[in-house]
């Protein structure tokens, strides 16, 4: 029995004095995702793009193409999070300064949810992992047979981005396009006869609202005007947050898709 209370006590103790991971997130993504996992405080630095509460303290100065290592290393961080397509040796650089290093998944559209495992395996927020997976889940919709296309900055979202997810889950398909985000092309977009359209714009409205000054042109250039969406009028636009980023937010644009085609 003392020896069985020992071994408590001992895990117990090691446990009680491991040190609090220090995180810099070079990824908006993945701060959403450490926010959710109930990371935030840990959360020493970040890039100027990142949803943090309100007053976060963090220092704003991580940036994967024009990193600052001086300012990494005085952040005090024990972990750096960083994306995909981030430079390799930027994650070598990292490492050889002692810090633990994560690279989030190449995007597709399940790389939302690995992700999120990666990061709460990594954070050991197993609990709060499962439950944002679970999230992930219940809110899919029955197929309703239409076809959505979203455009953001000039490019759209295909078959292999992380948002071909959201759009199924929906209950709708994305446009038949090529690739992850081929660029916005006139023929391509007619071929795909997209029932809804969605522009994601910086300075759009904050909720999804009728995009007056679309419909108008597609109603106006030929071939566009022959779409589904543009005879309908179902083209929207709003102004994109973290919920639209590959991360734990996903199922409430899944809420936004599936009101707009009314499914």
């Amino acid at each position: 029995m003392r020896i069985v209370f020992f071994f408590i006590h001992f895990f117990a103790l090691v446990h009680a004095i491991e040190p609090v991971q220090r995180i810099a997130s070079f990824s908006p993504a993945a701060t959403r995702i450490l926010v959710d996992l109930g990371c935030a405080e840990q959360v020493v630095s970040a890039t100027r793009w990142c949803e943090l509460p309100q007053g976060h303290p963090a220092t704003r100065t991580c940036d994967a193409f024009e990193p600052d290592l001086e300012a990494l290393l005085k952040s005090g961080a024990t972990l750096a999070i960083l994306p995909h397509l981030a430079n390799p040796l930027l994650a070598n650089r990292i490492r050889s300064a002692g810090i633990h290093t994560v690279i989030l998944s190449e995007e597709s559209p399940e790389s939302p949810a690995e992700d999120i495992r990666i990061l709460g395996e990594t954070t050991g927020r197993l609990s709060e992992c499962k439950k944002l997976l679970a999230k992930r889940g219940v809110l899919k919709k029955e197929p309703c047979g239409k076809r959505v296309l979203i455009i953001w900055d000039g490019v759209c979202a295909g078959p292999l981005s992380y948002l071909s997810w959201t759009i199924r889950a929906a209950g709708a398909e994305p446009a038949p396009l090529q690739g992850s985000w081929p660029a916005w092309d006139i023929e391509d977009v007619v071929r795909s006869k997209p029932d809804t359209v969605i522009f994601l714009q910086t300075d759009g409205p904050v909720k999804a609202e009728t995009d007056k000054i679309n419909l108008e042109k597609w109603r106006s250039l030929p071939g566009l005007k022959s779409t589904p969406a543009a005879q309908t009028g179902t083209i929207f636009h709003l102004k994109p947050n973290s919920d639209w980023l590959p991360a734990s937010g996903q199922p409430e644009v899944v809420k936004i898709i599936a009101g707009l085609i009314g499914n």
